[in-house]
């Protein structure tokens, strides 16, 4: 059993490198809205006490600090809060540690939306989003080597 749930979303290129990187397996979301129970199910089944999803930066890498309730313009979970905050786990994460930057918020797409439907819905679980620039992902491949 790993403490830290890993997981990212089909798009992402660098899957393979994150995988050496961790020295684990990361899920791959698919479709965010449609999985999220299957999803969910592999989070609780896995025993992990922390989640960190990873995401691709166009900007700087950063830990999302907030997600939001909202996916596009619409509420994710009626009657849950208007946002609720993240963790940064930086210095649970040997390849991350020295990345703290936190950002101001997700916008209202995809990585808030799985953000927000897991800090709602699995409470005992640390929970995390990396926003990571790809530039990043090549720099701690050459540190790892």
């Amino acid at each position: 059993m790993n403490s830290v749930f890993f997981y990212t979303f089909r798009t992402n290129k660098f899957v393979a490198e994150l995988e050496t990187l961790l020295n684990q397996e990361v899920y791959i979301v698919e479709r965010p809205v449609k999985d999220f129970v299957k999803f969910k199910s592999a989070i609780e089944e896995s025993g992990a006490e922390s989640v960190v999803g990873i995401g691709m930066a166009k900007g700087s890498t950063r830990w999302e600090g907030i997600c939001y309730n909202r996916i596009g313009k619409s509420e994710i979970n009626k009657g849950d809060p208007e946002s609720l905050s993240l963790k940064c786990l930086s210095s649970k994460i040997p390849a991350f540690v020295g990345m703290t930057k936190v950002g101001k918020g997700m916008t209202f797409g995809f990585c808030n939306y799985v953000a927000f439907r897991i800090s709602s819905e699995l409470k005992g679980v640390d929970n995390s989003f990396l926003h990571l620039n790809p530039d990043d992902v090549r720099k701690l491949q050459a540190l790892a080597v």
